[in-house]
C-alpha cells in the first residue's frame, strides 16, 4: 500500500497518528511521505465551517453526526476490540475461519461493516474539508 501510494502520488489517510506509529514500531516503515491525519484536517475545517459550535467534536463518530452521516445502530458502539478478540480466539481454537460459529462470523461481518462506514465517513469529512479550502483559494485568485 505504501509503495502504491508513492507510485500513484496518493495519500494514506487515517483518523489519528496511531497507525503511523504502529507501522514504524512493528514494520520499520515510515509512512510520513504519504501520511495524512484526517483528524487534523477535519478539526481545522470544523473550526472554520462551524464557528458557532461551543463544543468541538472529538471523535470520528461525533464529526460524522455533525455532518449528518448515518451510522446503523445495529452495528453497536465501541465493540471493535471485543469482536476482534472473539474472532481471533475462535480461529486459534478451531484453526480456520470456516470453523467459526455463525455468531462469531456475524461479529466479523459487523466489524467489517462498522469499519467500512468509518472509512467512507472519514473520506466524506476530508472531501468536505478539502473542497471548502479549494473554494476559498479560488475566491482569492
Amino acid at each position: 500500500l505504501f509503495e502504491r501510494a508513492i507510485r500513484e502520488k496518493r495519500r494514506i489517510v487515517a483518523f489519528s497518528p496511531c497507525e503511523k506509529r504502529i507501522c514504524k514500531k512493528y514494520y520499520q516503515l515510515d509512512l510520513s511521505p504519504v501520511y495524512a491525519d484526517a483528524n487534523r484536517i477535519v478539526k481545522r475545517w470544523v473550526a472554520k465551517a462551524y464557528p458557532e459550535l461551543r463544543r468541538r467534536p472529538k471523535s470520528l463518530k461525533a464529526y460524522l453526526k455533525l455532518i449528518g452521516y448515518e451510522r446503523a445502530a445495529c452495528l453497536g458502539e465501541r465493540q471493535a476490540a471485543q469482536r476482534i478478540r472473539a474472532v481471533r480466539g475462535m480461529c486459534l481454537k478451531r484453526g480456520s475461519y470456516e470453523a467459526l460459529t455463525g455468531c462469531v462470523k456475524a461479529k466479523w461481518t459487523k466489524l467489517l461493516e462498522y469499519n467500512k462506514i468509518d472509512v467512507l465517513g472519514m473520506r466524506e469529512l476530508c472531501r468536505r474539508a478539502v473542497s471548502r479550502k479549494r473554494r476559498i483559494e479560488d475566491e482569492l485568485t
